[in-house]
């Protein structure tokens, strides 16, 4: 999130990279998933940990309510995710990510004011290249259907960033790692960081499976007594 927003973490997801069978794992964390707040007798909203604790209290959320241990973490801000976008569009030539949209969420990009309006889409469905503020604005877009859609966007977004990574040269990788290093916080070491870069378009063409959690059939809809 930009600093100028509350700390509720817009999007949470988990990359398992297993090189050995040359696969990705993407995982969803649902923000409105109704958990066991670590440590007290009172249950809250999955994002709603991070603006309390930070990541060390929603790490411990992950492992206390789903057994999930998270081995290493990066949070990345809004500016981040817009100049990765914007970096790939110049490199492809075609200013941004290619997503192809329906007529509900074309019509959400070009009629909602909340982060962005984009005139462009009123043409409605089929397949844009997103600049790095269309994309932000996509995988953000919840009012049409759900957070399971949502979050369904958001992994479309990352799957297409990591479809344009596999032709970009190390040069190329680490110039876009370096521009987004103010705009992000990690637990990784700056050797670490700079070895999952080189190796980022070799990953890119790894066999990706993705999983929103919680799964279909493991949950209940219910609202809140506050409201949510």
């Amino acid at each position: 999130r930009s600093k100028s927003e509350d700390g509720r973490s817009d999007a949470m997801m988990m990359l398992t990279i297993d090189r050995k069978h040359k696969k990705i794992k993407m995982i969803s964390f649902l923000r409105d998933m109704y958990i066991k707040m670590p440590g007290k007798h009172y249950g809250t909203k999955l994002n709603t940990t991070y603006s309390v604790g930070g990541v060390e209290l929603l790490k411990q959320a992950l492992q206390v309510n789903l057994g999930i241990t998270v081995d290493k973490y990066i949070i990345i801000d809004f500016n981040a995710f817009k100049t990765v976008v914007n970096k790939i569009g110049k490199l492809n030539g075609k200013g941004g990510i290619k997503i192809t949209v329906t007529a509900a969420e074309a019509r959400y990009m070009c009629s909602h004011e909340k982060y962005g309006l984009f005139p462009r889409f009123s043409k409605g469905k089929g397949t844009y290249y997103m600049n790095g503020a269309e994309a932000l604005n996509y995988a953000r877009i919840r009012k049409i259907d759900s957070d399971f859609g949502r979050t369904k966007r958001q992994r479309k977004v990352l799957t297409e960033i990591m479809t344009e990574l596999k032709d970009v040269s190390k040069v190329d990788l680490l110039s876009i790692a370096y521009s987004c290093l103010e705009y992000v916080t990690t637990d990784f070491s700056k050797g670490e960081l700079v070895g999952l870069v080189t190796e980022a378009a070799e990953i890119a063409n790894y066999e990706t499976k993705q999983i929103s959690i919680p799964i279909k059939g493991s949950y209940s809809v219910q609202k809140m007594s506050n409201g949510n």
